[in-house]
């Protein structure tokens, strides 16, 4: 019998990979004792972990071909069992390829054998394999990603969603015939999928076999008798073979299985246009914009029809066509004719409004809209987009005088009471008008939240409508760098409490379940193609054998980033704007977590958040400051950027996650940096980068540019200007005139506004500047991390609040400390050095670069995120 003590020891030899060594001690085993087989097992796993599985495979062969068949059951079950711990030591290496291989050997030895590791592991690989490979599928790298399937075959052909992924790939190369074949296989393997036999028919649809394509829309229909886009490619192959019945029948039962989807009254609509049938056309136009208003198509063919019919709705639907389109020129022209012929409709103000706002005309929205007034003095929808216009030109007292006239008008709606005392401006004049503004906002708070009653539903309604109101206007609070705990709890208290009256059924605490392996987590946003870097990797490195992920987008637009968060979520929602729908698909998904990415921003997501959606819910520094909202339990913080005093901010208990408390990828910096010239900056100026919103920059540190500028006369300050407004932009640059004139310094000499730039040149921009100049209050997120990964030294300030301390922390974790001011003359100091000592500003710069790995794509707030997960269900479990 082989003694504790050596088999503990060849197991170590074998563990650490000293596959010589425990050859040769098996070797010497075999001299003193040739009968013990374990022997031969440890000494065949050394050779196969080698590489050598001809020669591991003879030794135990050797063995076996002497014994009786109980000797040889026992053997097996003996090497079974020493294969089974490497597979296992393997797997916990997270060593695929030797543990896979390690498996198929067991497999070949005992056909029966089982490992629950090993396919849980596989199943873990596979999942990784299948989002890679939609990964490149949505960048349209179709090759890499028929490769990526085809290796996941190779692992386990068995996979039907595998060989139906990979012949869409195939189709997407154009490569038919292996598009025909891999579906086909995984019809063999699963002939009761009807999304199956669709994607069959749009292969053969393909290569003109047209009545085999019929056939497998047929049967999609048959199997999935709900299958909308089967009912319409089945419908619309009878329509070009100019089977005009037959199409219309097909259209005509794809609505009646599925009367909720827009596409197929749309098609029913344009046969009955063939058919010169046009008023039964229009009608069924409608009941497709009823379901889908804002597809452009529907509105573009509802128009045609009235054009046949010479009607003049025509011009008004191929407005909102335009408007749809992202036209809104001619979207313009459109509304301007149907309105100039004396026809007009609330919602042609309305969205003729829109069009302007969009391409940044507001003047020219606000004279639409107090036209439309004119003529429907009575409908509050055009007050309130007036007043929002005025918001947008940071015209407050004219947006606070219509919301009190319109208060007057309509006395139950209190979303004017709201927005006639607490629209607040972009940008304030001086320091005294923040204070007035503030005190009127807590005021109007303060007697909403005692006025305020919602126990009819037309004052829910109400109700429900003017909280996302509050979103619009407390967005703003953060920026004026006071302590907003006590306003904001005010504030989320009187929004739980309507939320609780419009849906008492989730608003009660929900419990967490017991029966499921896997923790589930939802992600809910907004702005994932924005804020959605910040959070990607909470997703992206999700131990999946522990959580399950879902996530929900409220955007109607996608982009690569959103993309990737449906590539790494096991749970894909896009959700519309219908409150209780959303509520519903939340609560049928039944989290045990829910985290809302950014909170106090949205206005759907700020009533959602005064919800019990989830046993447990979250919020984080997508928005960094307090929810104030008594319904969201944690905040998930940084660790570097809190004050020690952290916890007195919040309404949430603060878990701080190590660093960052994300994982930010680096930024992609351009292959091609552009000049100076190409921007029209000179070459010998110090460029000072002030590149944050104008909201960010208070009227009392106006002083600080003029004050650098004195003692560095090379120095030019960059700013953008308002993307909404070139009315913010002027209000700011007056301000920096009054703060120039005070060191009687010309503010015009030294200041430079630039337009909006695509993120490339933004980038360039940083790599162009000499210095980066933190706003004070509330600091640079996404701004600072990328001029770190330009390079460009930040100076900052050390804010009272996490939201003044965010470019702090991430120079704390560089260990780039000599930028970071504590007080307002040495901030100035540290920046007028920067300027004028290119090499100290040299040395700060390699300092930024040599650390820039312990900032981005930092994994420990994974982990430590994870850990929380799991603690927190098992404390309330």
């Amino acid at each position: 019998m082989l003694s504790l003590a050596i088999q503990q020891e060849i197991n170590n030899c074998i563990n650490t990979g000293l596959y010589l060594e425990t050859i040769s001690l098996c070797e010497q085993g075999l001299e003193n004792f040739p009968q013990e087989t374990v022997y031969y097992w440890y000494l065949g796993i050394a050779h196969l972990l080698q590489g050598d599985e001809t020669n591991a495979q003879e030794i135990w062969l050797s063995v076996f071909w002497q014994g009786t068949p109980e000797e040889t059951e026992q053997w097996t079950a003996e090497l079974i069992h020493l294969l089974d711990e490497q597979i296992n030591h393997k797997i916990e290496q997270d060593n695929f390829k030797v543990a896979k291989k390690v498996f198929d050997i067991s497999r070949e030895i005992d056909s029966q054998y089982q490992s629950q590791k090993w396919e849980l592991y596989l199943q873990k690989i596979i999942a990784e394999l299948v989002r890679e490979a939609e990964g490149f599928a949505w960048s349209n790298n179709y090759q890499a990603a028929a490769d990526v399937y085809q290796n996941i075959l190779s692992l386990d052909n068995a996979q039907a969603d595998i060989w139906h992924s990979l012949g869409i790939i195939y189709y997407h190369l154009t490569q038919y015939q292996n598009a025909y074949q891999a579906i086909l296989t995984a019809i063999e393997i699963d002939a009761i999928r009807g999304d199956y036999f669709y994607s069959l028919g749009i292969v053969l649809e393909k290569v003109n076999q047209i009545s085999e394509a019929i056939a497998a829309y047929q049967k999609a229909i048959q199997i999935a008798p709900c299958s909308v886009d089967a009912y319409n490619n089945l419908g619309n192959i009878f329509k070009k073979l100019e089977q005009f019945d037959s199409a219309q029948s097909v259209y005509q039962e794809a609505i009646e299985k599925n009367p909720n989807h827009f596409g197929s009254y749309m098609n029913l609509g344009n046969i009955l246009v063939k058919n010169k049938q046009l008023d039964a056309a229009v009608e069924i136009y409608q009941k497709a914009i009823q379901l889908n208003a804002e597809n452009p198509d529907i509105w573009y063919n509802l128009g045609h029809v009235y054009e046949l019919k010479q009607d003049i709705q025509a011009v008004f639907c191929y407005g909102f066509s335009a408007y749809y389109e992202g036209n809104y020129e001619e979207a313009i022209a459109y509304f301007n004719d149907y309105l100039s012929k004396k026809i007009g409709s609330v919602n042609c103000y309305l969205t003729l409004a829109e069009c302007h706002k969009n391409i940044y005309q507001i003047d020219q929205a606000i004279t639409v809209c107090q036209e439309g007034i004119k003529y429907y003095p009575q409908e509050n929808k055009l007050y309130l987009s007036l007043i929002l216009l005025h918001q947008k030109n940071d015209e407050i007292p004219e947006a606070r005088a219509i919301a009190e006239q319109a208060r007057q008008l309509f006395p139950q709606d209190i979303a004017f009471k709201y927005l006639s005392r607490t629209s607040l401006p972009v940008v304030y004049k001086n320091e005294g008008e923040i204070d007035k503004y503030r005190q009127d906002f807590l005021q109007c708070l303060d007697e909403l939240t005692v006025q305020t009653f919602v126990k009819t539903e037309i004052d829910r309604q109400r109700a429900s409508y003017s909280i996302g109101f509050m979103a619009m206007t407390s967005f703003l609070l953060p920026y004026q760098a006071r302590n907003d705990l006590e306003l904001l709890k005010k504030q989320g208290n009187f929004v739980a409490q309507v939320m609780q009256e419009i849906y008492p059924e989730w608003s009660r605490p929900k419990p967490l379940s017991n029966t499921r392996s896997k923790i589930r987590i939802g992600y809910i946003s907004r702005r994932l193609n924005s804020l959605g870097d910040l959070h990607l990797g909470w997703l992206k490195y999700c131990d999946r054998s522990k959580f399950e992920i879902f996530c929900y987008s409220l955007e109607n637009v996608t982009n690569e980033l959103s993309k990737k968060f449906e590539i790494y979520s096991d749970s894909f929602r896009e959700l519309n704007d219908n409150l209780t729908e959303i509520i519903q698909q939340i609560d049928a998904d039944c989290l045990d977590i829910l985290i809302f990415l950014e909170s106090g921003i949205d206005p759907t997501i700020i009533q959602l958040s005064g919800l019990r959606l989830a046993p447990i819910q979250c919020t984080t520094w997508g928005n960094p400051i307090t929810s104030g909202m008594p319904t969201i339990d944690y905040f998930l913080s940084s660790e570097a950027m809190e004050p020690p005093n952290a916890a007195e901010h919040y309404s949430e208990t603060l878990i701080c996650l190590p660093k960052l408390g994300m994982s930010f990828p680096k930024p992609i910096l351009p292959q091609t940096v552009k000049s100076r010239s190409e921007f029209g900056l000179p070459d010998e100026a110090i460029l000072y980068f002030c590149c944050q919103s104008l909201s960010k920059y208070l009227p009392q540190y106006d002083y600080l540019f003029p004050a650098i500028a004195q003692q560095n006369p090379q120095a030019k300050f960059l700013f953008f200007e308002s993307h909404t407004s070139s009315k913010i932009t002027q209000k700011f640059r007056e301000r920096l005139k009054r703060a120039f004139a005070n060191y009687e310094l010309d503010s015009d000499a030294f200041c430079r506004f630039l337009p909006t730039l695509r993120k490339e040149d933004f980038l360039n921009l940083n790599l162009l500047c000499d210095v980066f100049l933190d706003t004070v209050g509330y600091s640079g997120g996404f701004t600072t991390l990328d001029a770190i990964a330009c390079q460009l030294p930040v100076v900052t300030y050390s804010g009272e609040f996490m939201r003044g301390r965010q470019s702090e922390g991430m120079l704390n974790i560089l260990g780039v400390t000599e930028t970071i001011a504590h007080q307002e003359a040495e901030y100035i100091d540290i920046a007028v050095r920067l300027g004028l000592d290119a090499a100290w500003r040299q040395a700060i710069a390699q300092k930024m670069a040599d650390n820039q790995d312990n900032l981005f794509g930092d994994h420990t707030c994974i982990e430590a995120l994870e850990k929380f997960f799991t603690k927190v269900v098992e404390d309330r479990s």
